[in-house]
């Protein structure tokens, strides 16, 4: 904790510190995987389902490539049905699967400040929270939706400035207005710097990803198979979030750090 601390960490060092956390945690990382994926998996699952029966074999690239059919199928009643049935599952996504990163960082937490660990209790913690992350998110969907309307670039500048929002939540017991406040302090003055890491983080988690449905995706046209993938990867992208708690707490380390030396000339 005390390396956090006191000087910048870099990029393989966050990677060794959350491979650290993770692999001396990793029951407590599946038990959040399963008892928060689990069920996340099965409505995703179940969602892929719906959508693929209503479908009923339409070819969705000739629909496409068919000004007359796409217009007609846009129209369509089966159109909306599927809507509805998409926005529920990323609206499950959105909410459910950042419970996961928030009892991540609790647990991580705990290992690093020498805490007996315990899933459950993490998994309460970041429940806790709930309500404020929701509100947090939507702000931040909003921003980031009218910034890439805005020619693309302005919402990769609000996803930067923002990504460590639900880390401040349950760090810092922040509120949602200022969760996002606090995440856009910590990304000031290393801009580029910390998109360069999230942009590796995120490649790392396509690559693991990619992995799993590699390695299981044989099992996936199967109800119950689906289910293992996506909790398999649910679990994969706990180790990520192992990286990114360290990523913000050395962060905010910095942040503070800087603020005590400028105040010293006040």
């Amino acid at each position: 904790m005390n390396e956090i601390n006191t000087r910048e960490l870099g990029l393989f060092e966050l990677f060794s510190i959350g491979w650290n956390i993770f692999k001396n945690n990793i029951r407590a990382m599946l038990q959040i995987a399963l008892l928060i994926g689990i069920p996340v998996s099965v409505i995703l699952s179940l969602a892929s389902g719906i959508i693929t029966r209503m479908l009923g074999g339409t070819d969705i690239t000739a629909l496409i490539d068919n000004e007359d059919l796409w217009a007609e199928f846009i129209t369509s009643g089966m159109f909306a049905n599927i809507s509805a049935v998409n926005i529920l599952a990323i609206l499950v996504q959105a909410v459910f699967l950042p419970l996961v990163t928030m009892a991540v960082a609790d647990v991580s937490r705990d290992f690093l400040n020498g805490t007996a660990v315990n899933a459950g209790r993490s998994i309460l913690n970041s429940f806790s929270k709930g309500t404020v992350f929701v509100i947090a998110a939507i702000i931040n969907m909003v921003l980031t939706f009218v910034g890439t309307m805005f020619f693309i670039i302005p919402g990769l500048i609000v996803t930067v400035w923002l990504y460590f929002f639900d880390y401040a939540i349950i760090y810092d017991d922040a509120g949602s207005i200022e969760s996002l406040k606090q995440s856009k302090k910590l990304v000031k003055g290393q801009f580029f710097k910390i998109a360069v890491y999230i942009l590796f983080i995120n490649l790392v988690s396509s690559i693991l990803s990619n992995i799993v449905y590699y390695i299981f995706g044989g099992i996936s046209m199967f109800f119950a198979g689906e289910v293992l993938v996506r909790t398999l990867t649910i679990f994969t992208q706990t180790f990520l979030a192992c990286v990114v708690s360290v990523f913000y707490l050395n962060r905010k380390a910095l942040y503070i750090k800087n603020e005590n030396k400028n105040n010293m000339y006040f």
